[in-house]
């Protein structure tokens, strides 16, 4: 059995070691995948189940079983990609502890988007349980790694939605403001600085919309 690192219930305690070799070899996996799981994963160890069965909680209507695994990484810079893959072809929702050495972080797949706290201790290392059912506590999970805080699932897309458009956005100004240095004729100026005042007012109002919702 392996440490509890989360201090969750015994119950949801699985601490089952998972065959890479699973993956790669019954996936469909490229060859590029392949050589993540090979040269960046030491292992994977299934190490928490959450489910109606492991905890006083119910079923989600989009959540029936959390999975936690704990990967021990060979490279400290191990790309987020392969636990995408694992997210993607897994039926269950998983949470990713990830180890370096002596240092943790969580990783989580929402939609699209990967999520990663900041390295830790292991002393440090925390993810509540809170909610009654597993769409709660999934959300919950979310909250927690993204900052957000705890929210229901509409209301954390909308801010997720928001936070990635005005960081797109400001990206976007920040290019073009650039691009204005450097531009010689002064006509072409004029018309960038106009395009860069219409960018700056949208990503303003972005920002209201985020403040409202937080």
């Amino acid at each position: 059995m392996r440490t509890n690192l989360l201090q969750y219930p015994e119950t949801t305690l699985f601490g089952k070691t998972v065959a890479k070799k699973l993956f790669y070899d019954q996936l469909d996996v490229s060859a590029k995948m392949k050589q993540r799981f090979v040269n960046d994963i030491e292992e994977i160890v299934w190490l928490y189940k959450l489910a109606p069965t492991t905890l006083n909680v119910q079923k989600g209507e989009k959540v029936s079983e959390i999975e936690i695994m704990l990967c021990p990484l060979k490279d400290v810079d191990c790309p987020v990609d392969v636990f995408k893959f694992i997210s993607q072809k897994i039926p269950h929702h998983i949470v990713f502890i990830l180890q370096y050495g002596e240092s943790y972080r969580l990783l989580i797949q929402y939609g699209q988007d990967s999520f990663v706290s900041p390295w830790c201790k292991q002393e440090e290392l925390s993810l509540k349980i809170e909610g009654q059912t597993l769409d709660r506590i999934y959300d919950s999970f979310v909250g927690q790694l993204t900052g957000i805080g705890n929210r229901d699932s509409e209301s954390l897309q909308e801010i997720i939605r928001l936070k990635k458009e005005i960081k797109k956005l400001s990206e976007k100004i920040e290019t073009m403001q650039r691009q204005i240095r450097r531009e010689p004729q002064l006509n072409r100026q004029m018309e960038m600085n106009s395009e860069a005042r219409a960018m700056k007012q949208q990503l303003q109002e972005l920002k209201k919309q985020l403040e409202d919702k937080i």
